[in-house]
Formats: C-alpha cells, sequence, structure tokens
C-alpha cells in the first residue's frame, strides 16, 4: 500500500526523531509559533507526531519506546484501546479468520490478531490504513491483511469468519463524545443480521458509559458482557455475541492492573438473591467500579458472604477483613459527627468518600474544615432507615 512517503522518509530521520525525543515536554503552543529550522518544512505534521507519542508513554508503552513510529493524529490516540485492555481482549477469542471493520489505529486489531491463522484490518480513512502498514511490520504479527474500506462495504463481501470486531466510532462531526449504538458509526444495528450469518462470533466494543440493559435490547442476543476496569476505573464494556441463544449472558467483571479477582455473575441469578442489611461491622468494604457497573450488587455480597449497609448505598461490611476481595476495604474506627471529630481527628486530615449521601464529598470536607491526605478515610453514607451518617475507618492494604 503506497505511503506518503515524502514525509515517512523525513520523520524517520534520526536528527527528527531525537527532535522528537528531546521535545516531548516543550510547550506545543511556543514549538509551533517559532518552530525550529529542523522541522520547519513539517512542522505541524511533527508536532502532532510528538503530541501523539507522549498520550502514549503510558496508555501503549511498546509504541512510545519503538523508533519510527507512524502515529495517528493525537484524537485516534485517546481514542484507542490501552495495551493491557488489548491484551485482554486478545484472550477472549482465537480461530482460523479474523475480520476486525473498525481497524483505526489498529491496537486491538493486532492483539487479537496473535490468536488466529488469518486476519484483516479494515478501515474506511485512508490515511489510518497507511500508517496501520508501517506499525504493524514495527509493532505487531506484520501479517494483517488491510483493505481500504467502509466497514458495510467489506461485510458485504466476506464469506465467512470466526471472529468479526468492531469499535464503532463514538465521537461525532462536532467531536462531543456519544455512547449509544444508533448514534455511532457504524451504526451495528442494521448490520447485525449479516454479521451474525458472516461469522461465528462478534466482539463489539462499546462505551463505559453505556446502559447494559439498553446494550443488550440493542444488540439481541448475547453470550457475553466483559465489564473491564483499570486500576478501578471503567474503560471498556465487551458483548461477545454468537449464533446460539443465551439468556441471560454473563457477566465478568474484571479490573486490569489490580489484584482484584474477577467476578462472574448474570442478572437472573442477580434478581433471584437475597441479602442482609445491618450497620457496619467491623470492616467495610466497597467493590471496584466493574461490579458496580455489572449492578452485581446482590451477587458480590453473596459471593463472599457479606451484608450490605443499605439497598441504594453500595457500601458492604463484614466482621473481618477478606483474603482476596475485589475492592477496598476499610477498618471501622468509629461513627463520627461534628461533636467527636474534633478529638477523633484533631489534624482535620482524611480522605472522603460518599455513597447515597445528601451532599458530595466536596462539600463535607468544606464544612467540616478537612484536608485530603493521610491514613484516614471518612465514609459517608444513608443507612437502610435513609438516615445519614459518617464514619471514620482507616484503609487496609
Amino acid at each position: 500500500m503506497p505511503l506518503n512517503g515524502e514525509f515517512y522518509d523525513f520523520l524517520i530521520k534520526n536528527e527528527i526523531q531525537q527532535f522528537i525525543r528531546d521535545h516531548e515536554y516543550v510547550d506545543i503552543n511556543t514549538l509551533l509559533l517559532n518552530p525550529p529550522k529542523l522541522i520547519q518544512a513539517w512542522k505541524k505534521e511533527i508536532i502532532a507526531q510528538l503530541v501523539a507519542r507522549k498520550k502514549c508513554k503510558t496508555k501503549l508503552p511498546l509504541w512510545y519506546q519503538t523508533p519510527n513510529i507512524y502515529y495517528p493524529p493525537p484524537l485516534s490516540v485517546e481514542q484507542s484501546s490501552s495495551a493491557i485492555t488489548a491484551q485482554y481482549k486478545g484472550g477472549l477469542v482465537g480461530g482460523s479468520v479474523l475480520y476486525d471493520l473498525t481497524g483505526g489505529m489498529g491496537v486491538d486489531c493486532m492483539a487479537l490478531a496473535t490468536h488466529f491463522d488469518t486476519s484483516c484490518y479494515v478501515e474506511q480513512n485512508k490515511d489510518l490504513c497507511h500508517r496501520f502498514s508501517v506499525n504493524q511490520e514495527l509493532l505487531g504479527p506484520g501479517n494483517i491483511n488491510i483493505q481500504h474500506e467502509s466497514a458495510e462495504e467489506a461485510l458485504a463481501h466476506i464469506k465467512t469468519s470466526d471472529v468479526i470486531y468492531l469499535d464503532p466510532a463514538r465521537r461525532n462531526v462536532d467531536h462531543k463524545k456519544i455512547f449509544q449504538f444508533d448514534d455511532c458509526t457504524p451504526n451495528i444495528k442494521p448490520l447485525l443480521s449479516e454479521l451474525r450469518k458472516k461469522s461465528q462470533s462478534i466482539m463489539i466494543k462499546a462505551s463505559p458509559m453505556i446502559d447494559l440493559s439498553k446494550g443488550l435490547r440493542d444488540l439481541g442476543s448475547v453470550a457475553e458482557i466483559h465489564i473491564i476496569s483499570v486500576r478501578n476505573e471503567c474503560k471498556e464494556i465487551i458483548f461477545i455475541l454468537n449464533n446460539e441463544s443465551y439468556t441471560p449472558p454473563t457477566l465478568y467483571c474484571v479490573n486490569l492492573d489490580s489484584l482484584h479477582p474477577l467476578l462472574q455473575g448474570n442478572f437472573t441469578e442477580e434478581k433471584s438473591l437475597s441479602i442482609e442489611y445491618c450497620i457496619p461491622k467491623n470492616i467495610i468494604l466497597d467493590p471496584n467500579t466493574s461490579i458496580l457497573k455489572a449492578g452485581l450488587f446482590k451477587t458480590i455480597g453473596h459471593h463472599y458472604g457479606l451484608s450490605k449497609i443499605a439497598i441504594n448505598t453500595h457500601f458492604y461490611t463484614s466482621d473481618k477483613k477478606l483474603k482476596d476481595f475485589p475492592g477496598r476495604q476499610f477498618e471501622v474506627i468509629s461513627s463520627l459527627n461534628k461533636k467527636n471529630i474534633k478529638k477523633l481527628l484533631p489534624a482535620r486530615k482524611a480522605n472522603v468518600i460518599t455513597k447515597n449521601y445528601p451532599i458530595s464529598a466536596g462539600e463535607l470536607k468544606s464544612q467540616w474544615g478537612l484536608n485530603d491526605g493521610g491514613n484516614y478515610f471518612i465514609l459517608g453514607f444513608r443507612n437502610q432507615e435513609n438516615e445519614a451518617q459518617c464514619w471514620l475507618t482507616k484503609k487496609i492494604d
């Protein structure tokens, strides 16, 4: 596939690669207004490379460390999967033939392709195809077929595939974030019938903002939903569909780059379970964001033998610390109020977390004159009687 050879030849010159490394932390506006002679001919393009590389530092460390990468525009880097989430997805599927119908930057495609005999990257943006053709040689298996066309065009002539992967674009024409399948590009819903005919499994990446129930209504029969967090920040939702009927789908709640174990459940079981509500015992537990996003509020309690503070307060409690719990644990010291805070917390230094509480954590800190930091955590919530309470705790490492 032909490249913008003139610019790429310029980009991979030793002195240009060194310039990009040396100017990682330089003010971009200053560089645009007063670029050195070395990059004058391609100043905007080089600065875009510099910005994109910097965004890859923690998200895609191998890209950041590898010379001669032809970075996509910075917005593409922002929208791409991280290395850690791409690797997780790669472990979910495998087979003979893979089609990635929304290739983009190619991070997911390269991670998935290592588990297939034949892989095809499809992308309607010609420039992204150009850059991917360079980068897969530097970073990936190097044998991924590239098709410059839309997802709809590619789907029309696919004969059969083991897995089709789609990550619909979640920005509108004004570059504002969107997350409903109807609003994304491509719109998955009218393609579902053809996707099911052409592939044994369909993997769809969705925004962490998507409502899971709405997603299920849009997609129909779904086998698995993976709610993926990284360091307790929910990053993406993966729906896996196949040609068998699955009701309900299995939910997998993962928190990558942590020691948290995976929690598995489903909506039917969640509805059938019961849980005890009670005042805080010795330990208060706060499940990770994937579990809360999945709505497995009773499943987590049932699995670990926990009581819950209140039906709408997603803190849990136990007599003793748990060895392996997918979330944070806090040792209870005392209930807290304006009368005893001076005695219990004379330094007025503590971290504050509120759930189902009348005011925000920031407002509570302001009211009580608290500063962030230290080893203490104040947990604010409503109990089962709908009374607002605060408890002084210490985080258990």
